[in-house]
């Protein structure tokens, strides 16, 4: 794909909670920018405490939700593996987002960034199973015993230089013990991350 052809068709950059686009509640808007040119790629929302505050509530909400909460190991593993599927299959649009959002080369955005993001998806697919509790051997009649349970909303923010790597090293382990999340990108690249990742639970890349 050429990185011209591309960048002419980047749209505005959207926020997505809930299940759903969100604009900023003050309604501004941050440049995206491709650091190898400086040129403007996209706009993006620019989000405040308040935007983070709704962000969370709804991945609180999600959370709670039986439908998540209550999901079978089996099902839970097969839809991470299918994110990095999913991945895999939107490689080479993926990795030139990641390019000219990070300003890196091709070929290292798609061997650096997004066949390593791939794996870890299914990588912690295959943890999802292995994950349980145990009995500790005491003296006494005792029962003594741990209980892993997932502990709710985790905040994640990406790094500027490998936005959708770091955020893949965040987003599958908090899926596969059962937490939800929020991620946003940091300042420095706040189109990083936004190719694939948006708040809430579940995946949303491009088909």
């Amino acid at each position: 794909m050429d990185a011209t052809v591309q960048e002419r068709s980047l749209k505005l950059a959207q926020n997505w909670v809930d299940g759903k686009v969100a604009e900023s509640t003050s309604g501004k808007t941050i440049d995206v920018i491709n650091p190898a040119t400086g040129e403007v790629l996209t706009t993006a929302p620019r989000g405040g405490a308040e935007d983070v505050d709704h962000a969370v509530a709804a991945a609180r909400r999600a959370f709670e939700n039986p439908a998540w909460r209550d999901m079978n190991p089996s099902a839970r593993s097969k839809m991470l593996w299918s994110i990095g599927e999913v991945i895999e299959k939107n490689l080479d649009e993926l990795a030139m987002l990641e390019s000219l959002n990070a300003g890196k080369t091709l070929k290292g955005a798609k061997n650096g960034d997004m066949r390593p993001a791939a794996d870890i998806f299914k990588y912690y697919a295959g943890w999802v199973r292995a994950l349980h509790s145990e009995v500790i051997p005491v003296d006494g009649p005792f029962l003594n015993y741990t209980l892993r349970e997932p502990v709710g909303v985790v905040g994640m923010i990406t790094a500027w230089n490998y936005p959708m790597l770091l955020a893949a090293w965040k987003v599958a382990p908090a899926l596969a013990t059962g937490c939800t999340y929020h991620a946003a990108a940091c300042r420095d690249l706040q189109g990083g991350g936004r190719a694939g990742w948006r708040s809430e639970r579940g995946h949303r890349l491009r088909p």
